[in-house]
């Protein structure tokens, strides 16, 4: 004989008697639960195992509404491997590890888009690994609760009040419905049918939103939630179709895409020729101030003579050279910003117009980004010649020296790339 055995809300509580000392005693092996000498019971706090799953039917075949088992889930985690302990075939308890993280991603993913009011957490009705719920389960309510949460994904509305559900699946202009109760017998074979083509969706690959929409097609076209046979095979057809079809596109617009991705690499090459021109110029332009200095000078010593030259009009020259150096810099910046401006424009269109892959679309086209290199050489010989024009001959070699010594020990590191990323486009 077995004494008080029952849920209270999520806690499993056992009354600690002899004739449940077996039971308390095979629970207890699994290192969960404590006594609660007040009451004298042995009680399973579920709320608090995010990574223990404990005797999910029973208690799921304890709940008269469909809300208690939704909140069953709250502050699990499936991101990790969870345990599920649990009575086997031979009531004998058992503990197995499972990993429902990618199932549980998709869900969200996939329900995320769906309009449903529940009146719960849709954090919790997220979090709901459809899978956990035993195929060959004969408790009706498990398998009602599973039916529920797959026309939750079947359907793209859905409603609930006082235990009934009305599920709705509208696509441009159609729409088919179904109601339901939890406390509803199930239509024969329907669950059957709805796992078959859940397990087809959340099967292999990325592609599971592509399937939702092939099954959801299909069942707007024979204008009923209802299944009448298994439509696995009509939709696994249909979905090769459409891969056959989409393959032969995606290579086609690979084919454009490789046209645009050269229209972006010649634009960079238009702009780094032009930078180099500018730059020619401008070392043209210095090599005349110069030699301007030094053509009517006998001396030995030519770089004492430019290092000590103060007057004021080499002084101007130099801050000329400065702003036309930045000047070169600054449209060099635009022009590619502009040129990443395409790209973004570009990668917007093949992710969210042709459906691309965002990955696929980075690894076939590269960012232009700004060149560190170029970066380096401009700030740095404006840096040079800013300090020649504030410092004379011994005091602009001491700070040069200095900052060389600054930058190489602490500054070096990463400096150039943190100018170059704030200065790259962002996506919008």
């Amino acid at each position: 004989m077995i004494d008080m055995v029952r849920w209270n809300s999520l806690s499993y509580e056992i009354e600690n008697t002899e004739n449940n000392r077996s039971l308390i005693q095979d629970i207890e092996r699994f290192k969960i639960g404590e006594y609660d000498s007040d009451k004298n019971v042995f009680t399973i706090r579920t709320l608090g195992m995010s990574s223990v799953i404990f005797n999910l039917e029973d208690y799921i075949d304890s709940q008269l509404y469909f809300q208690g088992v939704v909140r069953f889930f709250q502050n699990k985690d499936f991101s990790k491997e969870i345990k599920i302990i649990q009575r086997d075939s031979h009531e004998t308890w058992v503990e197995e590890n499972y990993n429902f993280s990618d199932e549980i991603s998709k869900i969200k993913n996939m329900l995320g888009e769906n309009n449903i009011d529940i009146k719960v957490d849709n954090r919790n009705l997220y979090n709901i690994p459809i899978s956990i719920f035993s195929f060959n389960s004969q408790i009706s309510k498990v398998k009602r609760a599973k039916y529920i949460c797959l026309m939750l994904l079947f359907s793209n509305v859905s409603k609930y009040e006082n235990n009934n559900f009305k599920f709705k699946l509208t696509i441009d202009n159609r729409e088919i419905t179904s109601t339901y109760s939890f406390g509803e017998d199930l239509i024969d074979k329907q669950l059957e049918y709805l796992e078959e083509l859940y397990n087809w969706i959340i099967g292999d690959g990325d592609n599971y939103k592509q399937k939702l929409n092939v099954v959801r097609s299909v069942l707007l076209k024979n204008k009923s939630f209802i299944i009448e046979n298994s439509l696995l095979n009509s939709v696994k057809s249909i979905f090769q179709r459409i891969i056959n079809v989409e393959t032969n596109k995606y290579f086609d617009e690979v084919a454009h895409l490789k046209e645009d991705f050269l229209k972006i690499t010649e634009r960079e090459n238009d702009i780094y020729q032009s930078l180099h021109l500018k730059l020619m110029g401008w070392l043209s332009a210095l090599a005349f101030l110069i030699f301007d200095k030094i053509k009517d000078y006998g001396g030995e010593n030519v770089i004492s003579r430019l290092l000590d030259s103060d007057s004021q009009k080499t002084i101007l020259l130099l801050v000329l050279l400065v702003c036309a150096l930045l000047v070169i810099l600054i449209i060099y910046v635009l022009e590619m910003r502009k040129n990443q401006d395409e790209y973004w424009k570009l990668k917007d269109f093949y992710t969210n117009s042709l459906m691309f892959n965002g990955d696929d679309f980075e690894n076939k086209v590269k960012f232009p980004k700004i060149d560190n290199r170029y970066m380096a050489l401009i700030l740095g010989v404006a840096g040079i010649l800013l300090l020649r024009v504030l410092f004379s001959k011994i005091l602009f070699i001491v700070l040069l020296v200095a900052l060389l010594v600054i930058y190489r020990k602490f500054l070096r590191r990463g400096l150039i790339e943190n100018i170059t990323a704030k200065l790259n486009k962002k996506e919008e």
